[in-house]
C-alpha cells in the first residue's frame, strides 16, 4: 500500500467506526507512547523499533484526528499548526533552547 492511499483508509476508518471510538484511540496511542518513552529514554528498557512502533501509531491516529477535525473546520489545523511552528521560529531566533 503506497502513502497516497493511507488518507482513503483514514476516511474509511472514520465512516465504518466513528469518530468517538477512534477518540478513545487516540487517547489510547498516546498514553502507550507516553509509556514507551519512559521505558526507552528514562530506562533504557524498550529499543528503538518498539519506540518508533508507537510513534506511529500515534501519527496514524493525529492523521486519522485530522480527518475528524478538518469536516467541520478545514482550516483549523493549519492554522494552529502554522501557530505552534511560528512560536517555534521565533523561539529559535530569540536564542532559546528549550521549547513549549
Amino acid at each position: 500500500m503506497s502513502p497516497a492511499e493511507y488518507k482513503d483508509i483514514y476516511h474509511e476508518v472514520v465512516e465504518t467506526q466513528g469518530a468517538a471510538k477512534q477518540w478513545g484511540y487516540v487517547q489510547e496511542e498516546c498514553a502507550e507512547l507516553i509509556a514507551i518513552v519512559h521505558q526507552h529514554i528514562v530506562r533504557g528498557r524498550k529499543s528503538l523499533d518498539d519506540l518508533v512502533e508507537e510513534l506511529v501509531d500515534v501519527e496514524i491516529m493525529l492523521k486519522i484526528a485530522r480527518v475528524i477535525i478538518n469536516k467541520d473546520n478545514p482550516d483549523i489545523w493549519e492554522k494552529w499548526q502554522g501557530l505552534k511552528v511560528k512560536k517555534m521560529a521565533d523561539q529559535l531566533r530569540l536564542g532559546w533552547r528549550t521549547f513549549k
